[in-house]
């Protein structure tokens, strides 16, 4: 079974949670757990096109899968994208060109987390790292 955001999330929130979900179990989700996945990704939506709107269309690549090729392109923003491999298949809210020396040439990328809430904790920061460390 692949790591995915859910397995990574539901680990960084309960280390049982995260074993159970990468053994492909899954529970009964609360009415609480369901209302906040339906307000979740309709603020993914919301803030996905909010940030295109900023970049402008041109600056942008939506729903990209992340390459090293479509990575040298070095667009501004790419939003939406996905990161599949053996192991992973992560989903990026987006992911932001920065200047700097890397492998890519004179630029690099950070992940872009949503965060539906407006609280950013330690999960959020985890997840970054963890989201940096697989870009890297």
């Amino acid at each position: 079974m692949k790591i995915t955001n859910e397995i990574l999330e539901g680990y960084l929130a309960c280390n049982t949670k995260g074993h159970l979900k990468l053994a492909g179990e899954a529970g009964t989700k609360s009415d609480y757990e369901a209302m906040t996945e339906t307000v979740s990704k309709a603020s993914w939506e919301g803030a996905l096109a909010n940030l295109v709107a900023r970049f402008g269309e041109g600056d942008v690549r939506r729903g990209v899968s992340v390459t090293v090729e479509a990575l040298k392109q070095g667009k501004p923003l790419l939003a939406d994208a996905a990161l599949d491999d053996d192991v992973l298949s992560l989903r990026f809210a987006a992911l932001k060109r920065t200047d700097g020396a890397s492998k890519l040439g004179d630029h690099h990328y950070l992940p872009v987390l949503h965060n539906y809430s407006d609280q950013i904790g330690c999960q959020q920061k985890l997840l970054l790292a963890v989201f940096g460390l697989v870009l890297s």
